[in-house]
Protein backbone atom coordinates (compact mmCIF):
# COMPACT_ATOMS: atom_id res chain seq x y z
CA UNK A 1 0.00 0.00 0.00
CA UNK A 2 1.38 3.32 -1.01
CA UNK A 3 1.64 6.25 1.37
CA UNK A 4 -1.17 8.15 -0.33
CA UNK A 5 -3.56 5.22 -0.06
CA UNK A 6 -2.71 4.82 3.62
CA UNK A 7 -3.39 8.48 4.32
CA UNK A 8 -6.76 8.32 2.51
CA UNK A 9 -7.85 5.30 4.56
CA UNK A 10 -6.95 7.08 7.82
CA UNK A 11 -8.84 10.21 6.68
CA UNK A 12 -11.98 8.23 5.81
CA UNK A 13 -11.80 6.44 9.12
CA UNK A 14 -11.57 9.74 10.95
CA UNK A 15 -14.56 11.26 9.13
CA UNK A 16 -16.91 8.29 9.61
CA UNK A 17 -18.95 8.45 12.87
CA UNK A 18 -18.30 5.81 15.43
CA UNK A 19 -21.00 3.18 16.10
CA UNK A 20 -21.71 4.67 19.54
CA UNK A 21 -22.46 8.13 18.12
CA UNK A 22 -25.99 8.94 17.00
CA UNK A 23 -26.59 11.37 14.21
CA UNK A 24 -28.77 14.35 15.07
CA UNK A 25 -31.92 14.05 12.92
CA UNK A 26 -33.03 17.01 10.96
CA UNK A 27 -36.40 18.59 11.58
CA UNK A 28 -39.25 16.70 9.96
CA UNK A 29 -40.59 19.97 8.59
CA UNK A 30 -37.27 20.88 6.95
CA UNK A 31 -36.97 20.96 3.17
CA UNK A 32 -33.71 19.00 3.24
CA UNK A 33 -35.03 16.01 5.16
CA UNK A 34 -32.77 12.98 4.83
CA UNK A 35 -35.43 10.52 3.72
CA UNK A 36 -38.32 12.20 1.83
CA UNK A 37 -40.18 8.88 1.66
CA UNK A 38 -40.45 8.70 5.47
CA UNK A 39 -41.21 12.38 5.94
CA UNK A 40 -44.99 11.91 5.63
CA UNK A 41 -44.98 9.22 8.32
CA UNK A 42 -42.87 11.28 10.71
CA UNK A 43 -45.09 14.37 10.23
CA UNK A 44 -48.08 12.58 11.75
CA UNK A 45 -49.04 13.36 15.37
CA UNK A 46 -48.49 10.67 17.99
CA UNK A 47 -51.38 8.39 18.79
CA UNK A 48 -53.78 9.42 21.54
CA UNK A 49 -53.12 8.12 25.01
CA UNK A 50 -55.41 5.17 25.77
CA UNK A 51 -58.35 6.04 28.03
CA UNK A 52 -57.97 4.26 31.35
CA UNK A 53 -60.05 4.40 34.56
CA UNK A 54 -57.16 6.09 36.31
CA UNK A 55 -56.99 8.83 33.66
CA UNK A 56 -60.77 9.36 33.82
CA UNK A 57 -60.65 9.63 37.62
CA UNK A 58 -57.77 12.09 37.47
CA UNK A 59 -59.60 14.30 34.98
CA UNK A 60 -62.79 14.13 37.05
CA UNK A 61 -60.93 15.19 40.18
CA UNK A 62 -59.31 18.06 38.32
CA UNK A 63 -62.63 19.18 36.85
CA UNK A 64 -64.37 18.95 40.21
CA UNK A 65 -61.63 21.02 41.83
CA UNK A 66 -61.96 23.74 39.18
CA UNK A 67 -65.76 23.81 39.36
CA UNK A 68 -65.78 24.08 43.15
CA UNK A 69 -63.38 26.97 43.19
CA UNK A 70 -65.26 28.60 40.33
CA UNK A 71 -68.36 28.60 42.55
CA UNK A 72 -66.36 30.10 45.43
CA UNK A 73 -64.94 32.84 43.22
CA UNK A 74 -68.43 33.52 41.89
CA UNK A 75 -69.60 34.19 45.45
CA UNK A 76 -66.61 36.45 46.04
CA UNK A 77 -67.26 38.32 42.80
CA UNK A 78 -70.94 38.82 43.60
CA UNK A 79 -70.03 40.08 47.07
CA UNK A 80 -68.01 42.91 45.49
CA UNK A 81 -71.23 44.83 44.93
CA UNK A 82 -72.40 48.28 45.86
CA UNK A 83 -73.66 48.64 49.41
CA UNK A 84 -77.08 50.14 48.76
CA UNK A 85 -78.66 49.14 52.08
CA UNK A 86 -78.79 51.82 54.78
CA UNK A 87 -79.00 49.38 57.69
CA UNK A 88 -75.19 49.11 58.04
CA UNK A 89 -75.19 52.78 59.08
CA UNK A 90 -77.39 51.94 62.06
CA UNK A 91 -75.23 48.91 62.90
CA UNK A 92 -72.10 51.05 62.85
CA UNK A 93 -73.55 53.58 65.27
CA UNK A 94 -74.92 50.80 67.46
CA UNK A 95 -71.48 49.22 67.76
CA UNK A 96 -69.87 52.57 68.53
CA UNK A 97 -72.47 53.24 71.21
CA UNK A 98 -71.95 49.85 72.87
CA UNK A 99 -68.17 50.27 73.03
CA UNK A 100 -68.51 53.75 74.47
CA UNK A 101 -70.76 52.44 77.27
CA UNK A 102 -69.06 49.14 78.00
CA UNK A 103 -69.51 46.18 75.67
CA UNK A 104 -72.98 44.68 76.08
CA UNK A 105 -76.05 46.13 74.31
CA UNK A 106 -78.19 48.70 76.04
CA UNK A 107 -81.73 47.93 77.15
CA UNK A 108 -83.31 51.15 75.90
CA UNK A 109 -83.49 52.65 72.43
CA UNK A 110 -81.17 55.58 71.73
CA UNK A 111 -81.46 55.95 67.97
CA UNK A 112 -85.14 56.39 67.24
CA UNK A 113 -87.04 59.62 67.83
CA UNK A 114 -90.33 57.86 68.55
CA UNK A 115 -88.80 55.04 70.65
CA UNK A 116 -86.22 57.11 72.55
CA UNK A 117 -85.83 55.79 76.09
CA UNK A 118 -88.21 52.84 75.60
CA UNK A 119 -87.16 49.18 76.08
CA UNK A 120 -85.55 47.56 73.05
CA UNK A 121 -83.89 44.23 72.29
CA UNK A 122 -80.81 43.83 70.12
CA UNK A 123 -80.36 40.09 69.65
CA UNK A 124 -77.68 40.42 66.92
CA UNK A 125 -75.53 42.74 68.99
CA UNK A 126 -72.20 41.03 68.21
CA UNK A 127 -72.71 41.64 64.51
CA UNK A 128 -73.08 45.35 65.29
CA UNK A 129 -69.63 45.23 66.87
CA UNK A 130 -68.24 43.40 63.84
CA UNK A 131 -69.63 45.92 61.34
CA UNK A 132 -68.59 48.87 63.46
CA UNK A 133 -65.02 47.61 63.82
CA UNK A 134 -64.80 46.89 60.09
CA UNK A 135 -65.90 50.44 59.37
CA UNK A 136 -63.47 51.89 61.89
CA UNK A 137 -60.52 49.95 60.43
CA UNK A 138 -61.22 50.29 56.71
CA UNK A 139 -64.30 52.37 56.00
CA UNK A 140 -66.11 51.28 52.85
CA UNK A 141 -63.25 48.93 51.98
CA UNK A 142 -63.51 47.34 55.42
CA UNK A 143 -67.21 46.64 54.97
CA UNK A 144 -66.57 45.24 51.50
CA UNK A 145 -63.83 42.93 52.76
CA UNK A 146 -66.12 41.75 55.56
CA UNK A 147 -68.94 40.70 53.25
CA UNK A 148 -66.56 39.23 50.68
CA UNK A 149 -64.87 37.04 53.30
CA UNK A 150 -68.16 35.79 54.74
CA UNK A 151 -69.59 35.11 51.28
CA UNK A 152 -66.44 33.23 50.23
CA UNK A 153 -66.38 31.11 53.39
CA UNK A 154 -70.08 30.32 52.99
CA UNK A 155 -69.50 29.18 49.41
CA UNK A 156 -66.52 27.08 50.52
CA UNK A 157 -68.63 25.13 53.02
CA UNK A 158 -71.50 24.90 50.56
CA UNK A 159 -69.51 23.26 47.76
CA UNK A 160 -68.07 20.73 50.23
CA UNK A 161 -71.52 19.24 50.82
CA UNK A 162 -72.04 16.21 48.57
CA UNK A 163 -73.79 12.85 48.66
CA UNK A 164 -71.81 9.64 48.09
CA UNK A 165 -72.66 7.86 44.87
CA UNK A 166 -73.68 11.07 43.12
CA UNK A 167 -71.29 13.09 40.98
CA UNK A 168 -69.84 15.93 43.02
CA UNK A 169 -70.37 18.18 40.00
CA UNK A 170 -74.03 18.34 40.93
CA UNK A 171 -73.23 19.73 44.38
CA UNK A 172 -71.15 22.49 42.80
CA UNK A 173 -73.87 23.28 40.27
CA UNK A 174 -76.49 23.45 43.05
CA UNK A 175 -74.10 25.63 45.04
CA UNK A 176 -73.90 28.06 42.11
CA UNK A 177 -77.70 28.34 42.00
CA UNK A 178 -77.82 28.88 45.77
CA UNK A 179 -75.11 31.58 45.57
CA UNK A 180 -77.04 33.43 42.88
CA UNK A 181 -80.29 33.14 44.87
CA UNK A 182 -78.66 34.53 48.03
CA UNK A 183 -76.51 37.14 46.29
CA UNK A 184 -78.90 39.95 47.31
CA UNK A 185 -78.01 39.18 50.93
CA UNK A 186 -74.29 39.68 50.38
CA UNK A 187 -74.48 42.88 52.39
CA UNK A 188 -72.97 43.76 55.79
CA UNK A 189 -76.26 42.89 57.49
CA UNK A 190 -77.25 39.98 59.78
CA UNK A 191 -78.73 38.08 56.79
CA UNK A 192 -75.16 37.40 55.73
CA UNK A 193 -74.61 35.50 58.98
CA UNK A 194 -77.78 33.52 58.25
CA UNK A 195 -76.22 32.22 55.03
CA UNK A 196 -72.93 31.40 56.76
CA UNK A 197 -74.61 29.70 59.72
CA UNK A 198 -76.88 27.47 57.63
CA UNK A 199 -74.00 26.34 55.39
CA UNK A 200 -71.82 25.41 58.38
CA UNK A 201 -74.75 23.57 59.96
CA UNK A 202 -75.47 21.58 56.81
CA UNK A 203 -71.78 20.79 56.40
CA UNK A 204 -71.61 19.31 59.91
CA UNK A 205 -74.78 17.31 59.37
CA UNK A 206 -73.44 16.00 56.06
CA UNK A 207 -70.28 14.87 57.82
CA UNK A 208 -72.41 13.13 60.44
CA UNK A 209 -74.38 11.32 57.74
CA UNK A 210 -71.13 10.00 56.29
CA UNK A 211 -69.85 8.95 59.70
CA UNK A 212 -66.97 11.45 59.56
CA UNK A 213 -68.10 13.99 62.18
CA UNK A 214 -66.97 13.80 65.79
CA UNK A 215 -68.08 15.79 68.81
CA UNK A 216 -71.31 17.13 67.34
CA UNK A 217 -72.90 16.93 70.77
CA UNK A 218 -70.96 20.08 71.64
CA UNK A 219 -70.08 21.53 68.20
CA UNK A 220 -73.69 22.09 67.15
CA UNK A 221 -74.80 23.81 70.41
CA UNK A 222 -71.68 26.02 70.37
CA UNK A 223 -72.40 26.96 66.77
CA UNK A 224 -76.00 27.94 67.61
CA UNK A 225 -74.86 29.83 70.72
CA UNK A 226 -72.46 31.94 68.64
CA UNK A 227 -74.90 32.30 65.77
CA UNK A 228 -77.73 33.62 67.93
CA UNK A 229 -75.54 36.51 69.11
CA UNK A 230 -74.70 37.56 65.55
CA UNK A 231 -78.07 36.99 63.92
CA UNK A 232 -81.66 36.75 65.13
CA UNK A 233 -82.35 33.94 62.64
CA UNK A 234 -80.29 31.32 64.44
CA UNK A 235 -83.55 29.50 65.08
CA UNK A 236 -83.38 28.37 61.44
CA UNK A 237 -80.22 26.38 62.21
CA UNK A 238 -81.72 24.93 65.38
CA UNK A 239 -84.84 23.92 63.44
CA UNK A 240 -82.75 22.18 60.76
CA UNK A 241 -80.82 20.29 63.44
CA UNK A 242 -84.02 19.16 65.14
CA UNK A 243 -85.56 17.98 61.86
CA UNK A 244 -82.38 16.14 60.92
CA UNK A 245 -82.19 14.49 64.36
CA UNK A 246 -85.80 13.29 64.03
CA UNK A 247 -85.13 11.89 60.58
CA UNK A 248 -81.92 10.27 61.79
CA UNK A 249 -83.76 8.54 64.64
CA UNK A 250 -86.30 7.14 62.17
CA UNK A 251 -83.47 5.90 59.96
CA UNK A 252 -81.81 4.20 62.91
CA UNK A 253 -85.00 2.36 63.80
CA UNK A 254 -85.44 1.16 60.23
CA UNK A 255 -81.87 -0.06 59.95
CA UNK A 256 -82.02 -1.82 63.30
CA UNK A 257 -85.22 -3.62 62.26
CA UNK A 258 -83.39 -4.92 59.20
CA UNK A 259 -80.54 -6.21 61.34
CA UNK A 260 -77.91 -3.71 60.20
CA UNK A 261 -74.68 -3.43 62.16
CA UNK A 262 -74.36 -0.52 64.55
CA UNK A 263 -71.16 0.46 62.77
CA UNK A 264 -73.18 1.42 59.68
CA UNK A 265 -75.82 3.38 61.58
CA UNK A 266 -75.23 7.12 62.21
CA UNK A 267 -75.01 8.09 65.86
CA UNK A 268 -78.14 9.64 67.45
CA UNK A 269 -78.36 13.42 67.55
CA UNK A 270 -81.42 14.07 69.71
CA UNK A 271 -79.30 15.28 72.63
CA UNK A 272 -77.32 17.62 70.37
CA UNK A 273 -80.59 18.91 68.90
CA UNK A 274 -82.04 19.59 72.34
CA UNK A 275 -78.90 21.40 73.42
CA UNK A 276 -78.99 23.45 70.22
CA UNK A 277 -82.47 24.70 71.06
CA UNK A 278 -81.32 25.54 74.60
CA UNK A 279 -78.28 27.31 73.13
CA UNK A 280 -80.62 29.96 71.71
CA UNK A 281 -80.89 31.27 75.27
CA UNK A 282 -77.16 32.11 75.36
CA UNK A 283 -77.88 35.75 74.58
CA UNK A 284 -78.18 38.98 76.60
CA UNK A 285 -81.87 38.80 75.63
CA UNK A 286 -82.63 35.08 76.17
CA UNK A 287 -86.38 35.00 75.61
CA UNK A 288 -86.41 37.31 72.53
CA UNK A 289 -83.59 35.18 71.08
CA UNK A 290 -85.57 31.97 71.59
CA UNK A 291 -88.77 33.51 70.19
CA UNK A 292 -87.14 35.58 67.46
CA UNK A 293 -89.00 33.63 64.78
CA UNK A 294 -92.25 35.18 66.05
CA UNK A 295 -90.84 38.69 65.77
CA UNK A 296 -89.45 37.92 62.32
CA UNK A 297 -92.78 36.97 60.79
CA UNK A 298 -95.07 39.20 62.85
CA UNK A 299 -93.07 42.45 62.98
CA UNK A 300 -89.98 42.53 60.76
CA UNK A 301 -91.28 41.15 57.48
CA UNK A 302 -94.63 43.02 57.60
CA UNK A 303 -92.71 46.25 58.26
CA UNK A 304 -90.48 45.60 55.22
CA UNK A 305 -93.54 44.84 53.13
CA UNK A 306 -95.26 48.07 54.15
CA UNK A 307 -92.09 50.08 53.55
CA UNK A 308 -91.70 48.80 49.99
CA UNK A 309 -95.31 49.34 48.95
CA UNK A 310 -94.64 52.24 46.59
CA UNK A 311 -96.86 53.37 43.74
CA UNK A 312 -95.93 55.34 40.68
CA UNK A 313 -97.88 58.40 41.84
CA UNK A 314 -96.30 58.30 45.30
CA UNK A 315 -92.86 57.99 43.78
CA UNK A 316 -93.49 61.00 41.52
CA UNK A 317 -94.67 63.17 44.42
CA UNK A 318 -92.37 62.13 47.25
CA UNK A 319 -89.24 60.73 45.58
CA UNK A 320 -88.91 62.87 42.45
CA UNK A 321 -89.33 59.72 40.31
CA UNK A 322 -86.12 58.28 41.73
CA UNK A 323 -87.37 54.82 42.63
CA UNK A 324 -86.77 51.28 41.51
CA UNK A 325 -88.27 50.86 38.03
CA UNK A 326 -89.63 47.47 39.00
CA UNK A 327 -91.92 48.99 41.61
CA UNK A 328 -93.39 51.32 39.00
CA UNK A 329 -93.97 48.57 36.45
CA UNK A 330 -95.45 46.12 38.94
CA UNK A 331 -95.90 47.53 42.46
CA UNK A 332 -97.73 44.41 43.68
CA UNK A 333 -94.69 42.24 42.99
CA UNK A 334 -92.58 44.36 45.33
CA UNK A 335 -95.29 44.30 47.97
CA UNK A 336 -95.72 40.53 47.89
CA UNK A 337 -92.09 39.43 47.56
CA UNK A 338 -89.27 41.17 49.33
CA UNK A 339 -85.75 39.89 48.71
CA UNK A 340 -85.54 38.73 52.31
CA UNK A 341 -88.58 36.51 51.80
CA UNK A 342 -87.05 35.02 48.67
CA UNK A 343 -83.72 34.37 50.40
CA UNK A 344 -85.41 32.77 53.39
CA UNK A 345 -87.56 30.54 51.20
CA UNK A 346 -84.49 29.55 49.13
CA UNK A 347 -82.57 28.56 52.26
CA UNK A 348 -85.46 26.47 53.57
CA UNK A 349 -85.95 24.77 50.20
CA UNK A 350 -82.25 23.90 49.97
CA UNK A 351 -82.32 22.54 53.53
CA UNK A 352 -85.44 20.44 52.90
CA UNK A 353 -84.04 19.05 49.64
CA UNK A 354 -80.77 18.14 51.34
CA UNK A 355 -82.60 16.44 54.22
CA UNK A 356 -84.80 14.51 51.80
CA UNK A 357 -81.78 13.30 49.83
CA UNK A 358 -80.08 12.17 53.03
CA UNK A 359 -83.19 10.28 54.16
CA UNK A 360 -83.46 8.58 50.76
CA UNK A 361 -79.78 7.73 50.78
CA UNK A 362 -80.18 6.32 54.30
CA UNK A 363 -83.12 4.17 53.24
CA UNK A 364 -81.13 2.76 50.32
CA UNK A 365 -78.06 2.34 52.48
Amino acid sequence: MTGDEKNNDELNKFEQPSPTETAVPKAVFSDDFDDPDKKELDDELPEDEPLTPELVEEEAIRGDFMLRWAAIFLAILMAFGQISDTRPLVLIRSGDQMRSNGFLPTRVDQFSLTMDGKPVTNVSWLFDHLVSLSWMLGGEAGLTILKVLIAGVSAFFLVRISIPGISSWWSSICAVFAIVACSSDFMPTPELITVLGITITMRLLAQHRLGLAQGLIWKLPVLIALWCNFDSRAWVGALVIVLYALGNSQTRRGLLRHGESLLRIPAPLMLAASLSVVALLANPFPLPSLLSWIATYSVEYPAMQAQRSLTSSLAADAFDNRVDYFSILNPNAVVLFDHTHVAGIAILIVALIALTMYFLAGAVW
